[in-house]
């Protein structure tokens, strides 16, 4: 089975792990989660970026995300991905952010 590729953006990347950022203050991303490629997408070949709109609550968790843009084969996973993400408690909780998730599948050799 090929190995696929997926690069998840999320605002500016630290060296510590993700992080988002909001007007001048940065959020911590502790754990994430990559997507599932829906088989769908793979068999029609669908690539793209998911943007999110994500809502964290003051534990840091991820509640209520809803998607902005993106192949609508892509979404759920985008979805199903960023709900199970946890941000750091120290943090300007609680907030919200735009994430993009990036679907890129194996470049054929």
């Amino acid at each position: 089975m090929p190995r696929r590729s997926l690069l998840i953006l999320a605002g500016v990347v630290a060296f510590a792990g993700w992080a988002t950022s909001q007007t001048q203050q940065t959020l911590k991303l502790l754990h994430s989660v990559a997507p599932k490629y829906p088989q769908e997408a793979r068999d029609k070949k669908i690539e793209g970026d998911v943007v999110l709109h994500i809502e964290i609550n003051e534990e840091g968790a991820v509640h209520d995300p809803w998607v902005i843009s993106g192949p609508k084969e892509l979404r759920d996973a985008a979805l199903a991905a960023v709900k199970q993400w946890k941000y750091s408690k120290d943090g300007p909780l609680p907030a919200s952010s735009e994430v993009t998730l990036a679907f890129q599948l194996p470049k054929e050799k």
